[in-house]
Order: structure tokens, then C-alpha cells, then sequence
């Protein structure tokens, strides 16, 4: 079954919304305005995630270092937060790009020379 209509008024006391859902109901056997709970599972998609730490800035001013030719280069990026330690990419990168990530990524800049090594 799908979902016809959420409702976007939560009720923080139970933690519920009202949703509507087409079920087929040939003998009336469910009636209208009773209580369900219910897990959605929305269709898989193809999503391009980073470490959350890799991203730096505040509010729509965020952005991560990618690689390019061997120099640290700023991207501005849009995110959607996760409920885990990841974000995911909507806009700025591709996948195909190294994100810059490290317990030093405080120290990264604009244009720096990267080398890759072991850490220390």
C-alpha cells in the first residue's frame, strides 16, 4: 500500500501523525478513524554520503576540501544531516572526488599542496 497524505502536524505527547493510506477494504472490515502503528520503508535510492566532520561552516555556508590535481580545493556543498555520523551530498561534489578528511583538517587550506602518506 502507499501513503496518500501525512499529515505535518506531529503529536509530541504519543510521537504520531495522522496518515492516510489506499488499502483495499472490499468488506468493510477496517473502519475509518482507527489507530495503526506502522514502520515506512521508502524506496532505495542512490545517495552520496561523507563523515560529518569533514564538512566545515555553519548554516548555508557549508563546504569540504576535495583533492584536484594534487592541491586541497574548496567545494561548496549543500547537505541533508543523517541520523549518524554521515551527511548526504546533495550538490557541490561527485563521487568520484577525494574528500580531504583527518584529525588535521583544521589546518587545510585553499590551494595547499596534499601528499598522502601514512599517519602518524
Amino acid at each position: 500500500s502507499e501513503v496518500a497524505l501525512i499529515n505535518d502536524r506531529l503529536d509530541l505527547q504519543t510521537r504520531s501523525i495522522d496518515v492516510r493510506l489506499g488499502i483495499q477494504n472490499a468488506d468493510y472490515a477496517i473502519k475509518p478513524g482507527l489507530f495503526i502503528e506502522v514502520e515506512l520503508y521508502p524506496e532505495p535510492r542512490a545517495a552520496l554520503t561523507v563523515p560529518r566532520h569533514t564538512v566545515r561552516g555553519l548554516g548555508g555556508d557549508r563546504y569540504v576540501f576535495v583533492v584536484e590535481k594534487g592541491l586541497a580545493k574548496r567545494r561548496s556543498v549543500e547537505i541533508r544531516e543523517l541520523e549518524n555520523d554521515q551527511v548526504e551530498v546533495l550538490s557541490g561534489i561527485e563521487d568520484s572526488v577525494l574528500v580531504i578528511q583527518g584529525s588535521k583538517l583544521n589546518l587545510i587550506q585553499d590551494n595547499v599542496r596534499v601528499t598522502f602518506g601514512t599517519p602518524s
